[in-house]
């Protein structure tokens, strides 16, 4: 799921920027300004929900290592 969400803002971004055609009714980097308001909230949202996960992940992981390293 994470590789899904990175490659969601990644693709997301790049046509909110107007590098990659979007979808096949518009041609190539011809990207209205309100559609590219929409992908770059979509590429900031995906973003953030990356973000949480890894957060979380590291999160989880310190708690893993300190119950793993015996204490001396």
């Amino acid at each position: 799921m994470e590789a899904l969400f990175l490659y969601w803002t990644v693709m997301f971004g790049l046509a909110g920027l107007g590098i990659i055609k979007p979808t096949l009714e518009s041609p190539p980097g011809q990207v209205e300004a309100s559609e590219r308001v929409v992908y770059l909230f979509s590429a900031g949202f995906a973003a953030f929900i990356v973000t949480i996960a890894k957060l979380m992940t590291i999160h989880h992981c310190r708690r893993f290592i300190r119950n793993f390293i015996p204490k001396e």
